[in-house]
């Protein structure tokens, strides 16, 4: 329900306004690289799993592509592709996306993370490296459930994060 495009406009407009956004295609389907303007592609496995360094996977997004106008910021992605989906099932560690993407604190502004309509264990990996999120969905039953299935997993990361934070005071 609107989770790529959610995220494309959040991360665009971001960058409109003057910030260093990375966007990281989290969905096995790909398509937020295809919005801007790259093929899919295995980015955030090689990141994650292949353990490759940002500069090899990182991709700028031509400002053409998010901005009518020239952007104060700058736009970058990590792209995505079917390979996504076997990084939950690979990775052990639940604080790989945080320990990760913490490597960008000084040079990113903001990192938004699209994912795939059903929660999984990379989801709740993500959980632990976000600092908000946002869960589109459809007001219908189904929907609904599925949506406390997510905040389950995200309360479940929350209480495992901040166990986390708290040993390492």
């Amino acid at each position: 329900v609107a989770k790529t495009t959610l995220a494309t406009h959040i991360a665009a407009g971001l960058a409109i306004r003057g910030y260093r956004v990375v966007v990281v295609d989290g969905d096995p389907q790909g398509h937020m690289a295809l919005l801007m303007g790259y093929d899919k592609g295995p980015g955030l496995y090689n990141l994650l799993i292949r353990n490759e360094e940002f500069q090899d996977v990182l991709k700028p997004v031509k400002p053409e592509i998010f901005s009518p106008e020239k952007p104060q910021g700058e736009l970058w992605i990590v792209p995505g592709n079917i390979e996504t989906r076997a990084i939950g099932n690979i990775n052990p560690n639940p604080f790989l996306v945080r320990e990760r993407f913490a490597e960008l604190s000084n040079w990113a502004d903001v990192v938004v993370f699209d994912t795939a309509p059903s929660p999984s264990s990379f989801h709740t990996t993500i959980y632990m490296a976000t600092d908000f999120i946002l869960i589109p969905t459809n007001c219908t039953f189904l929907s609904l459930d599925g949506v406390a299935y997510s905040i389950v997993h995200q309360e479940q990361a929350k209480a495992l994060r901040e166990q986390n934070t708290l040993g390492s005071v």
